[in-house]
């Protein structure tokens, strides 16, 4: 069992927080945030070592809510999924340069080579998110990948 980690923040609900930066979410467009990618099954990031494939999610695509996720993870070079591996998930919104509040779990799924499910993953407002995936194989390489998605109202 993996642990997944956020970076937490406070929010006083009045949409503004000591940064002075706003944390309305009445303005959220996905479908004009370039930086974003869509959410589809299958989506692949690459690493230097690792391809990691976003099998499923719960709701789909993630919503702001707390998600279910999916992941697989193959070695580049072989194609052969990889057991054993440590990941951490780090969502951040850069825009409001914060993380999520809660933390998931990340174990490996029963019977499926090389899949890792991730719950919860809160993302708790909608807007641009990143999350990055930290992985530590099991003969100690590291390699990470990041997802871009933006999480509508």
């Amino acid at each position: 069992m993996c642990t997944l980690a956020f970076g937490g923040c406070a929010d006083d609900g009045d949409g503004a927080d000591d940064d002075d930066h706003d944390h309305s979410e009445s303005d959220v467009d996905c479908s004009q945030e370039p930086r974003a990618e869509p959410y589809v099954m299958g989506w692949t990031k690459s690493g230097a070592i690792v391809d990691v494939t976003f099998v499923s999610s719960n709701p789909a695509p993630p919503g702001k809510t707390e998600n279910a996720w999916q992941m697989l993870v193959v070695d580049r070079a072989t194609a052969t999924p990889i057991d054993g591996a440590t990941l951490e998930v780090v969502p951040i919104m850069p825009d409001h340069n914060h993380g999520t509040t809660k933390d998931a779990i990340v174990t490996p799924a029963a019977g499926l080579p090389g899949h890792y499910d991730i719950t919860p993953v809160l993302l708790h407002m909608a807007g641009y998110w990143e999350a990055t995936l930290n992985l530590t194989l099991a003969d100690g390489r590291t390699d990470s990948v990041m997802f871009n998605l933006c999480i509508d109202n």
